[in-house]
């Protein structure tokens, strides 16, 4: 099944930095820096998200996805209602939600630091369940 069409630049101009630069470079609002001028990619990545979210095909990379959308804007309910989404839908993968940048926003959330460690427990079982 195909991923929705502009998910990836949606997390792209969430992102900031050199990927947003990348998706307009002539968008004299956006620098590669990551500085305080990245408010109208925030802009087009919002209404990205909102086609995204508007689509008709979803699953737990969509929502994973959304939820590290979310992280990037700066709202941690929605981003981990998201992401405990991801998990139920079939994208249990602590190793990526422990080291992927983009969930930075979200470190040291007791919440999301508690989704983390039930993860990591799930998969320290597994493996004792199988090695």
């Amino acid at each position: 099944m195909p991923v929705p069409e502009g998910s990836d630049t949606c997390l792209s101009l969430l992102a900031g930095g050199r990927w947003a630069v990348v998706q307009d470079p002539d968008d004299r609002g956006v620098d590669d820096t990551r500085g305080a001028s990245l408010h109208p990619a925030i802009g087009r990545g919002k209404r990205f998200l909102e086609e995204v979210l508007a689509g008709s095909y979803q699953d737990h990379h969509v929502h994973y996805s959304v939820g590290v959308a979310y992280a990037q804007l700066g709202d941690k309910a929605k981003a981990r209602q998201w992401l405990a989404r991801a998990i139920a839908t079939g994208f249990p993968c602590y190793p990526w939600f422990q080291r992927d940048p983009l969930l930075q926003p979200l470190r040291g959330d007791a919440e999301y630091e508690r989704m983390r460690g039930e993860l990591k427990k799930s998969l320290e079982e597994a493996k004792a369940k199988y090695e």
